[in-house]
């Protein structure tokens, strides 16, 4: 799974899609994802390991894509002292 930790507690990669991805990222102690891809939402992928899943579809061709997606989970969400990751084509996101 193509993740890049850009703190200890916040991760950013590319789409899951698979089982053997989301296996991958559960590992990594991610425990809740701010899926941006508009082609697939995570949500039932994630259910089996425990992990949330926010599904915010977004075009990633707009140069916003990435702040448009952070800015209501943190109200909504009590992240623990785990990860979280946001999702989406890697085009979209980038790595820092």
């Amino acid at each position: 799974m193509d993740m890049t930790w850009v703190t200890d507690r916040i991760a950013v990669g590319g789409g899951i899609w698979t089982d053997e991805k989301m296996v991958e990222v559960a590992r990594a102690g991610i425990t809740h994802i701010i899926d941006m891809q508009i082609e697939w939402d995570d949500t039932e992928l994630a259910r089996p390991y425990g992990i949330r899943v926010l599904w915010n579809p977004t075009d990633d061709d707009l140069p916003s894509c990435f702040s448009a997606g952070l800015s209501l989970p943190w109200r909504r969400w009590t992240i623990p002292s785990h990860g979280c990751s946001s999702t989406a084509r890697p085009g979209c996101i980038g790595h820092p």
